[in-house]
């Protein structure tokens, strides 16, 4: 597992993300509900994930389609199976069903192929994950 950490070109992650996650988001108050869907996340409580969740879907129901809350949506969705939350398959079928959509109106931009690799990644795709990630990395 080592050598394949090592091998990925992690080195620009951080001038990669900034570049490609400068998505313009032309509504004040989704843009607070990203960064407060961020902050609950980051808690790792069921009650927090939660409410990261309800704050996307109330963002994407101001701006509709938008990438990078509909990725962040469903990041969420994967944390919630991570932590132990949503251990059904609801929360894998949440975040097939907005890559889906994704993947048709956003094919090959950084949001979908990060949202791709962290999805692949927890269904055990190793390859296909790092693959993902590495695309992303390379826009």
């Amino acid at each position: 597992m080592a050598e394949i950490i090592t091998s990925l070109p992690l080195y620009a992650a951080d001038r990669a993300i900034a570049t490609n996650f400068c998505v313009s988001l032309n509504n004040q108050t989704a843009w607070k509900y990203l960064h407060m869907a961020r902050s609950e996340s980051i808690k790792w409580q069921p009650a927090s994930i939660e409410r990261a969740i309800q704050l996307l879907c109330a963002a994407r129901e101001l701006i509709g389609d938008n990438a990078l809350i509909q990725a962040t949506l469903g990041r969420v969705y994967l944390q919630s199976r991570e932590a132990g939350i949503g251990c059904s398959d609801r929360p894998l079928n949440n975040v097939r069903e907005i890559l889906n959509q994704l993947e048709f109106k956003h094919p090959g931009e950084f949001s979908t192929l990060s949202l791709t690799a962290w999805y692949e990644y927890i269904t055990g795709n190793i390859g296909n994950a790092i693959y993902a990630l590495k695309s992303a990395l390379s826009l």
